[in-house]
C-alpha cells in the first residue's frame, strides 16, 4: 500500500492523473501496524535460521491474540471501529477494497465473484457491481501475464463479521486473496504440490473459475506485489472509467431503499432500556450492546425507557445490518456438482449479535409506531406484531467476542 500511494501521487502521465481526476482513494495501509511490526521483527532476528519464515511464536495482538478481521460486528477494538466509522457513520465510500493473504499452493490470488453462500438481503446489484470490479481486476492482471487468478472458489459473502460488513451499508465491496510466501523468503512449489480446496475448485486445473492456471515454481515477496500493484490497477481505472454509473447506481439504491424502510416492516428494533445488560454495558453511546448498532450506523434514539434503532432515517440496508444482527441465522443447504461444504468460516461468524448475553431487543412492525413514536405520556411497551414470520422478541445470544 505504501508503495502504491507513492506511485499514485508522484504520477504525471496522462492515464493515472485522469484516474485521480475521477476518484479519491483512501489508503488504510495496515490495520494493526504493532502487529505487523513484531512480525517483521521476528523473521529478520530468525533469517538464516531453521526458524526463517515461521510463524511467530506469540500474540500479534495485545487484545485479539491474533486476528481483528473477525470484530466488524461486535467491534471490540478501537481499530476496527476507526475502519467502521468511515464507511460506517462517516465517509460513505462507494467501494471498499479489502485485501488479505492466504496459503502458498493454491492459486496464487482471488478476486470476486464471491462463491455460494451469500447474505440474501443484500441488493443484487452490489453483488453484480462485485463481479464488475472482480473482472476488471482479473483482466488487468491477465494483461500483465500474470496467472493462477480464481473467482467463484472459497471465499463466500454470507457472515457480517469481516471488513466487507460494509455490503450491508450499500458499499460495492470487494475481497482479495494473494498466495503467501514465508513471510519474505521465496517458496518454490512443485507442480505436483499445487492444490486446490473447498468449494469452486474440484482440481487444479484450467476451469471457468481459473481460466488460466498457475504452472508453479518460484513465488516471492515481489510477486504478491506486482500481483497486488496490477488488481489495484484494475479498481482504480474502473472506478474512474464508471465513475457516473457507480453514482448513479448509489443514488437511486439509497432512495429506493429509504422508501423500502418509509413502507415496509421492521420499523424500529427497540431495546428496553431497564434491563441489567443495558445498564452494565453503558461504556459508550447507548450502552455496550447498544452501542454496536450505533457504531455499525443504525440510527437510535432513546424514548420514555426503549432504545429505538431506525432504517428510516438511513437507507433501509442499515436496517437490514441490524435484523442480520438480531435474529438467529441458519445455514440453508446448497446443492451442487459435486457438492460443496458450507460457507467459509460459517461456525464463526453466521449466529445472531453476540456482546451482551440475553440483551431483550423486539423489532416493531406497526407503521404508526414508525411514524409518530411513542406518544408523550404513553405507557413505554412497544406496538409489536408478528409480520413476516419474525421472532419479534428475541434474546441475543452471547458468544466469543472475536474468533481467533
Amino acid at each position: 500500500m505504501p508503495l502504491l500511494t507513492h506511485r499514485l501521487a508522484t504520477a504525471d502521465d496522462e492515464e493515472t492523473t485522469g484516474w485521480l481526476d475521477d476518484v479519491v482513494l483512501m489508503v488504510v495501509a495496515c490495520l494493526n501496524p504493532d502487529g505487523m511490526d513484531m512480525v517483521v521483527r521476528y523473521y529478520r532476528d530468525t533469517l538464516g535460521t531453521p526458524y526463517e519464515g515461521a510463524s511467530m511464536p506469540g500474540l500479534y495482538h495485545h487484545f485479539v491474540g491474533h486476528d481483528n478481521n473477525r470484530d466488524f460486528l461486535a467491534l471490540n477494538l478501537a481499530e476496527s471501529r476507526a475502519v467502521s466509522r468511515v464507511f460506517s457513520t462517516e465517509w460513505f465510500p462507494q467501494v471498499l477494497v479489502d485485501k488479505h493473504q492466504m496459503g502458498r499452493t493454491g492459486p496464487r490470488y482471488f478476486v470476486p465473484r464471491y462463491h455460494d453462500p451469500i447474505a440474501e438481503n443484500i441488493d443484487a446489484k452490489l453483488w453484480i457491481w462485485s463481479d464488475v470490479f472482480g473482472s476488471a481486476m482479473a483482466r488487468a492482471m491477465g494483461d500483465l501475464g500474470q496467472n493462477g487468478i480464481a473467482s467463484n472458489w472459497v471465499f463466500d459473502e454470507y457472515w457480517p463479521g469481516a471488513t466487507t460488513t460494509s455490503h450491508w451499508k450499500g458499499v460495492i465491496s470487494l475481497l482479495t486473496e494473494a498466495a503467501s510466501c514465508r513471510v519474505a523468503t521465496p517458496v518454490f512449489v512443485e507442480k505436483n504440490e499445487r492444490r486446490v480446496r473447498g468449494k469452486g475448485l474440484s482440481e487444479y486445473k484450467k476451469s471457468v473459475n481459473m481460466p488460466d492456471p498457475w504452472p508453479g515454481g518460484w513465488w516471492r515477496l515481489g510477486d504478491i506485489v506486482a500481483y497486488e500493484l496490477a488488481s489495484w490497477r484494475g479498481i482504480i481505472a474502473t472506478a474512474s472509467m464508471l465513475r457516473e454509473d457507480i453514482l448513479g447506481f448509489r443514488n437511486d439504491a439509497c432512495r429506493e431503499e429509504v422508501e423500502r424502510g418509509r413502507t415496509q416492516p421492521p420499523f424500529y428494533y427497540v431495546i428496553p432500556h431497564e434491563q441489567h445488560e443495558f445498564v452494565v454495558g453503558a461504556q459508550e453511546a447507548f450502552g455496550d450492546g447498544a452501542a454496536d448498532f450505533a457504531r455499525g450506523g443504525c440510527n437510535g434514539n432513546l424514548h420514555q425507557g426503549l432504545l429505538c434503532f431506525q432504517g428510516m432515517r438511513r437507507p433501509r440496508r442499515q436496517a437490514d445490518f441490524g435484523q442480520s444482527l438480531q435474529y438467529s441465522q441458519s445455514l440453508r443447504a446448497r446443492k451442487s456438482a459435486p457438492p460443496s461444504p458450507p460457507g467459509y468460516n460459517f461456525a464463526a461468524m453466521a449466529q445472531p449479535f453476540r456482546p451482551s448475553s440475553g440483551l431483550t431487543l423486539y423489532s416493531v412492525h406497526s407503521a404508526h409506531s414508525h411514524r409518530s413514536g411513542p406518544a408523550e405520556g404513553a405507557t413505554a411497551q412497544p406496538s409489536i406484531s408478528h409480520n413476516n414470520g419474525l421472532d419479534c422478541a428475541s434474546k441475543i445470544v452471547a458468544g466469543a467476542s472475536n474468533a481467533l
